[in-house]
C-alpha cells in the first residue's frame, strides 16, 4: 500500500469514528429526579452494559413483573437498577406499567387481611416473592398475589410504594 492510501484509509477510519460519536451525542437521554418504577414484560429479559444491542448482556433476568427502576430513559433504552442495585440498559419495549414489587425482607412477611380483618395474618409471604401493588397508604400497601389480597408493611416490599 503507498502511503496515500493509507492516508485515505486512516480519513474514512476518522470519519466513521466522527459520524458514531456524533450519533451517541445526539441519542437525546433524560435525567429523572425522581425514577419511574416499571415492570418486566417477559420470563427472560437481557441487560446490557449500554443503550444498544452491540453492548455486552451483563445479566438475563428469568422473572416476569419484576421491579426496576428507572433511572434514565432515551428514545428506545433505559437505564435501569435492579434490587441488588445493580445499573444496566434495558429497551423499553420489556417494560410494563403494572406496580409490582418484591418482598425484600430476610423472614417471611406478613399478609393481613382487609378491611374488618385488617390484624388477622392471612399469608406469609417468602423471601424474593412479586406482589402487584394495589395502592399504598403511609407505612402500608395493599397487595395481590393470586388470589390474595391484603395489607403488607412497605418498609418490607422493593418497588413502586410510593416513598
Amino acid at each position: 500500500m503507498s502511503f496515500s492510501s493509507y492516508k485515505l484509509l486512516l480519513c474514512v477510519l476518522l470519519l466513521l469514528i466522527a459520524s458514531s460519536t456524533k450519533a451517541i451525542s445526539q441519542t437525546k437521554v433524560s435525567e429523572e429526579t425522581h425514577p419511574k418504577w416499571a415492570s418486566l414484560v417477559y420470563e427472560q429479559t437481557n441487560g446490557r452494559a449500554g443503550p444498544g444491542t452491540e453492548f455486552h448482556k451483563l445479566w438475563i433476568y428469568h422473572r416476569k413483573y419484576l421491579p426496576v427502576r428507572i433511572l434514565r430513559q432515551a428514545s428506545e433504552w433505559s437505564k435501569i437498577e435492579d434490587m441488588d442495585g445493580t445499573v444496566l440498559w434495558m429497551h423499553n419495549s420489556v417494560f410494563h406499567t403494572r406496580k409490582t414489587a418484591l418482598v425484600i425482607s430476610a423472614q417471611p412477611t406478613y399478609l393481613y387481611g382487609t378491611g374488618r380483618n385488617r390484624e388477622k395474618v392471612i399469608a406469609r409471604l417468602a423471601p424474593n416473592v412479586i406482589v402487584r401493588i394495589d395502592v399504598c397508604e403511609k407505612s402500608w400497601c395493599q397487595v395481590r398475589i393470586k388470589d390474595q389480597t391484603g395489607w403488607v408493611i412497605a418498609t418490607d416490599l422493593w418497588g413502586d410504594t410510593g416513598s
